[in-house]
């Protein structure tokens, strides 16, 4: 599986550099020491001498030190693991925070030894580097430091009340040759940001959130850092070596764009999509829904009958909407495709940060994680999560019941809710698409038979009537005309939504109502009174879409097994939904396609004797081949309400 979804998803290139320790003299050298002192002694002789530390130095003499959690250090003079005693016996700056004895009980330390065979990268980043900070820090004075240890975190420093993370400081300022040390009447606890936690395997199997650890794990990216490396001798072929290798650590789920393409359409077929957070930054506050393995599968089952992709699919990049310029994806791609998507779209909303929910009140104060989740359903005005989506509660849905999960684990940057239940809205999943003519809706314009002309309109200065006759969307409509007043005409409009929301809105393998937001011909001439004639239009349509044997279909409105007669009659008397096909099922999805889409060929077809206003099936209406449109919308139906064969 893995094969095939690299053949989908694009590689990134990082944003974040892991801070690293170095085993070199000439690494040490960058960072010497800027602040004279007295002594002469090592960190590590430091702590080495002091019985009370005897526990600490112990494990800090066994655990390795590591440049992520895949890349442990070797020191290039010994050729062994380079250990935190081979850290703070260097020249590199650094304060540490030790627990004396009595914090570290003999049950804690067999712990963390046992750790050490099991998981040492654990040790590494939840002990040592959780109490180790680059740089001297002194307790002199008053005021609040915020120290960011090696680990990332940031824990504040007490100088007044002599704390370091409310925890007393019991011997202070212990100078050394390369920093300064402190003792600690208690260990400094550890707090998982979510990236972490949801990385750490033991968490996701406590937790039976394994596919969404997996799904983590598979979107992180380590690579070497030739930049922010050492480099050493060259080989005997004069080719670079490196005495210190630095590497670079990022996930594709933390970018901001929300969705990440690829110059090469070619070869990738869709898109990759993120959170548009950074889960594994410090100073956040997240709520993050992470649905259990059950959940997932649940919702799995739910999306898969919206994601049936065909054999063929029409390549707009390469030629007409429905012509020969076909594309083959086999069965492995599909299988991937399918389940690229589905996971995606499980996974992209459900981060949202507690700061920037709206309140009611623009004078509230923000929330935070544990407000939001207690909040009632009133009290939040909508969610926005960090995917852009705006979630609000309607007859279907409740908000608040994104929390109802069976358990939330507080983090260092937020809350976890872990769930049994993925309960986002079907709108959001499945969304009805709103295509607004003229927001780069046109396609394939040398099919067209006609031309266009906007025309902008204010429901506002036209209020006293516009309640009668109807508002039209973004105050603006279109005008498609014919060439001469005999003829008729033809547009092609491609199927996507276009109405501005943040996740695009794509046909999907399901049943919708299909309709055509037509606006009355007077339109064009009013501004606060009604003027001009009142026209009919006989409106065509055909879909034009893929099935699982060729390039495309066409599903014309006159068809029987269609609900819609062959007479589409439009009015002209009001903004009016004219409804082209009524539970017309797609077979096949477009959803997260980057090259395709089902097209709507729409026209107009009266007679002379209609445009003459004789006709005697029509008396007294008078018909034109133009045609005004505001907009296509496609409504969605749940298949619970779909027709059945």
């Amino acid at each position: 599986m893995k094969r095939i979804i690299n053949n989908i998803k694009l590689g990134l290139g990082a944003t974040a550099l892991v801070l690293c320790a170095s085993c070199t003299d000439t690494w040490d050298e960058h960072y010497n020491p800027t602040e004279g002192t007295s002594a002469t002694e090592t960190l590590w002789e430091r702590i080495k001498a002091n019985p009370n530390l005897s526990r600490y130095a112990a494990l800090a003499e066994k655990t390795t030190y590591y440049k992520d959690q895949v890349h442990p250090l070797t020191n290039p003079k010994t050729g062994k693991p380079y250990t935190y005693k081979d850290m703070l016996s260097g020249t590199q700056l650094m304060t540490v925070f030790a627990p004396e004895n009595d914090a570290l009980t003999e049950a804690e330390v067999a712990k963390w030894e046992s750790m050490l065979e099991t998981n040492p990268y654990g040790v590494h980043q939840q002990l040592m580097a959780n109490t180790v900070s680059l740089w001297r820090y002194s307790v002199i004075g008053e005021g609040l430091d915020t120290l960011q240890m090696i680990n990332g975190k940031r824990l504040e420093l007490d100088k007044k009340n002599g704390t370091m993370q409310k925890i007393a400081i019991k011997q202070k300022n212990i100078e050394a040759s390369n920093g300064t040390l402190h003792t600690l009447a208690e260990n400094l606890p550890f707090k998982y940001n979510l990236y972490e936690y949801l990385k750490d395997s033991y968490n996701a199997n406590e937790n039976s959130v394994s596919r969404y650890h997996a799904y983590i794990l598979d979107t992180d990216t380590t690579y070497f850092n030739e930049y922010n490396s050492i480099e050493g001798n060259p080989d005997a072929n004069g080719n670079p070596t490196y005495v210190d290798s630095a590497y670079t650590n990022t996930n594709q789920m933390f970018f901001s764009t929300k969705r990440l393409t690829t110059t090469n359409s070619d070869k990738n077929l869709t898109y990759m999509e993120s959170f548009g957070a950074n889960i594994e930054g410090e100073d956040s506050d997240f709520v993050m829904i992470v649905p259990t393995d059950a959940a997932w599968e649940a919702a799995y089952n739910r999306l898969k009958p919206l994601y049936k992709y065909a054999n063929y699919y029409v390549d707009s990049d390469k030629g007409d909407s429905h012509v020969d310029a076909t594309r083959e994806i086999t069965e492995d791609m599909m299988d991937s495709l399918t389940d690229q998507s589905i996971n995606m779209d499980i996974i992209s909303p459900t981060v949202f940060n507690a700061r920037r929910q709206p309140k009611r009140s623009t004078s509230a104060p923000l929330w935070n994680t544990e407000e939001l989740i207690a909040a009632g359903d009133g009290e939040i005005e909508y969610l926005l999560n960090t995917f852009g989506d705006t979630l609000r509660t309607d007859n279907e849905w409740l908000k608040t019941s994104l929390w109802a999960g069976k358990k939330q684990i507080k983090m260092s940057n937020g809350i976890g809710v872990m769930t049994d239940n993925w309960n986002f809205p079907r709108k959001l999943y499945q969304p009805n698409l709103n295509i607004e003519i003229g927001w780069a809706c046109w396609y394939d314009s040398q099919s067209f038979s006609g031309s266009t002309q906007p025309y902008s309109f204010s429901n506002a200065v036209a209020k006293d009537w516009v309640d009668t006759v109807g508002t039209v969307s973004y105050n603006n409509f279109y005008e498609l005309r014919p060439t001469g007043d005999g003829t008729s005409i033809k547009f092609l409009f491609k199927l996507l939504g276009t109405d501005g929301e943040n996740r695009e809105s794509e046909v999907m393998s399901g049943t919708y109502d299909i309709g055509v937001v037509c606006v009355p011909d007077f339109y064009k001439t009013s501004s606060d009174t009604i003027e001009g004639d009142t026209l009919c239009h006989r409106i065509t349509a055909t879909l034009y879409y893929c099935n699982n044997n060729s390039s495309s279909k066409g599903a014309t409105n006159d068809k029987k097994n269609l609900t819609k007669a062959d007479n589409v009659i439009y009015d002209g008397l009001k903004v009016d939904t004219i409804w082209l096909f009524k539970d017309f099922t797609f077979p096949y999805s477009y959803k997260n396609l980057r090259y395709s889409w089902p097209v709507l060929e729409l026209g107009t077809n009266s007679s002379s004797s209609e445009r003459k206003g004789t006709d005697k099936n029509y008396p007294g209406k008078k018909f034109a081949n133009n045609l005004c449109i505001d907009r296509i919308i496609m409504v969605a139906k749940d298949p619970a309400e779909a027709p059945t064969e």
